[in-house]
């Protein structure tokens, strides 16, 4: 599990479009400590804002998600028929009685990412 946390970093793209998102979401809290509290927001102000918001809860909820997925899909070979857990596992977990896959945990990973972006 270490080595596959240390290996998804090591992805240029899902390592990259996390990077940007943090900057996206690191400019409106700096946006926001640097307009005085009570100003009234102009039309080309709100404007920038509404484009500059879609493109972040675009870049949030399809760009990162999606570089994730198609890299554990790919390079960490997080498929269905690799058990990570139940009968037919290889692991400590085969006296479970349910299967679970290593997609079931690269799904969950997605999830997480979409809660955070969500409620984060």
């Amino acid at each position: 599990m270490v080595t596959n946390t240390a290996k998804a970093f090591a992805n240029v793209a899902f390592t990259g479009s996390l990077i940007v998102l943090a900057l996206l979401m690191v400019g409106i809290l700096v946006y926001a400590k640097r307009r005085p509290v009570g100003t009234p927001l102009t039309w080309g102000e709100a404007m920038a804002a509404a484009v500059y918001v879609t493109f972040a809860m675009f870049w949030a909820f399809g760009v990162v998600p999606h570089q994730w997925l198609t890299y554990a899909e790919g390079d960490l070979a997080m498929r269905s028929d690799a058990i990570l857990a139940g009968p037919g596992s290889t692991g400590l977990f085969d006296w479970l009685p349910i299967v679970i896959s290593k997609q079931t945990l690269s799904d969950t990973v997605a999830v997480t990412l979409y809660m955070l972006a969500f409620g984060g």
